[in-house]
């Protein structure tokens, strides 16, 4: 143990006569850890946590294969997908979506953005808590029930 302490204040005396390498020492440790925090934070959001569903378990997305294209994982044409639904007797509901881009018009100029068009039964089933839609008579948000207009939805909750 008294080799440790007397380690220890080798150290402390190194690094107090050279201050610039004990600068370069601090700056690449707190480097090193806000990398690794940032780092950590991503993967726990992205993989570690459950997906904010009710039964992630229960969510599925299905392809279709395309040997023309070569490819496993080729986007579901709409016919498609409507006739899936159709004969669906395997999940309890279906939704299709679709990244695109859009040209937002209504200003000055009109604008290209990304986006992704979905079907009506999209959001309903992924989750209770985020499937609100928007009556356009009543003006106002309705509930999955249809129990009549609410306050619209603050962060994805109801």
């Amino acid at each position: 143990m008294n080799a440790l302490w007397h380690d220890l204040r080798y150290a402390f005396r190194i690094l107090l006569k050279k201050p610039s390498f004990t600068a370069v020492i601090i700056l690449t440790l707190a480097l090193g850890i806000g990398a690794n925090t940032a780092i950590f934070s991503v993967v726990s959001a992205v993989v570690l946590r459950p997906l904010p569903f009710d039964r992630p378990g229960e969510l599925a997305m299905v392809w279709e294969t395309s040997d023309k294209a070569g490819s496993d994982q080729s986007l579901v044409a709409y016919p498609n997908f409507e006739d899936w639904k159709t004969q669906n007797s395997v999940f309890q509901d279906l939704g299709v979506l679709r990244t695109s881009s859009f040209t937002l018009t209504g200003v000055d100029v009109p604008e290209r953005v990304r986006g992704v068009a979905v079907s009506s039964g999209f959001f309903s089933s992924l989750s209770p808590a985020i499937s609100w839609s928007w009556a356009s008579s009543a003006g106002s948000f309705r509930s999955p029930s249809g129990s009549g207009p609410r306050e619209p939805p603050h962060n994805g909750r109801p």
